[in-house]
């Protein structure tokens, strides 16, 4: 099992007094720059993000081990970053993927329940991962699966998934109506999460699940960068660290009625921030 800085902290978190926890998190940002900081500042002006043709890359390279992982009867915990499945188990340490994706699997079956078929955005879904996962999950659905996403990633997309539609032109895909509309660790890549939460909510015509994203509750939402350098993604992308109450307050704006609310797991540390994040998730209801 690899070692990683995440999992050290975890780990002193349990076994630690809280004064020793905290001074060997201060020696690992020392050491190597954290892998999530604060942005006091506010959102930057220029980052290199997620158009970058490696994270595609290593995305279609582990393709084949993704669809053999879903396939297996062993728990969902294995997640699109993760290095290949044949060196690496499904253990306590991807209790977050496995909870990720069993709620999306509770999703997908209701919102597929007694319909045959069932159209889904995906925003922000790469090379297609979750478009795989749906129809292992609910092999009997006819699923009608859109994907918009930058065009390094639709292009593998397209390549691996012939019979799903990607979209690599800007908000290309607003121009109808889903029955599901997805944005799992997406929506806070985006400047303008709001605009975007708006249009998300637009397009839907039933649900919309927002999932996997760091939700804080007592102070206001703030930017942090990300530098996934664990995954080896050779970039690092700014990101909203959301107050709970006004991504929900925001939502129910737009007309969605709030159905469901998921705690997928402890967030990783924010260097400096002035609160930490939970990964959680909230199933929408269109209001009719």
């Amino acid at each position: 099992m690899k070692i990683t800085r995440a999992k050290i902290a975890y780990a002193a978190k349990l076994m630690l007094p809280p004064i020793a926890a905290d001074a060997l998190r201060a020696l690992l940002d020392y050491v190597r720059p954290a892998a999530m900081e604060y942005l006091p500042s506010g959102w930057p002006e220029a980052s290199r993000g997620w158009n970058v043709a490696s994270i595609a890359k290593f995305h279609e390279q582990r393709w084949p081990d993704y669809l053999d992982s879903i396939k297996a009867i062993s728990p969902l915990g294995i997640a699109p970053s993760v290095m290949r499945k044949s060196t690496r188990r499904v253990d306590v340490w991807d209790i977050i993927n496995h909870n990720n994706l069993v709620s999306f699997a509770y999703v997908l079956a209701l919102a597929s329940r007694r319909h045959e078929r069932l159209s889904m955005l995906d925003w922000g879904g790469g090379i297609g991962h979750y478009c795989a996962l749906s129809r292992v999950l609910v092999p009997d659905l006819i699923l009608d699966y859109h994907c918009q996403d930058l065009p390094v990633f639709c292009e593998i997309g397209r390549k691996n998934l012939p019979q799903a539609t990607f979209f690599d032109v800007p908000d290309a895909c607003f121009q109808r109506e889903y029955d599901l509309v997805f944005a799992g660790s997406s929506l806070w890549y985006a400047r303008d999460w709001k605009a975007l939460l708006r249009k998300l909510a637009t397009s839907s015509r039933g649900y919309l699940f927002v999932t996997r994203m760091l939700f804080i509750n007592k102070n206001v939402s703030f930017a942090a960068i990300q530098r996934p350098g664990a995954h080896a993604y050779d970039t690092e992308y700014p990101m909203w660290i959301l107050n709970r109450q006004e991504f929900l307050a925001e939502a129910e704006a737009n007309g969605m009625r709030p159905m469901r609310e998921f705690l997928i797991g402890h967030g990783p540390r924010i260097h400096n921030a002035p609160e930490q994040g939970a990964f959680r998730g909230f199933l929408f209801r269109k209001n009719n």
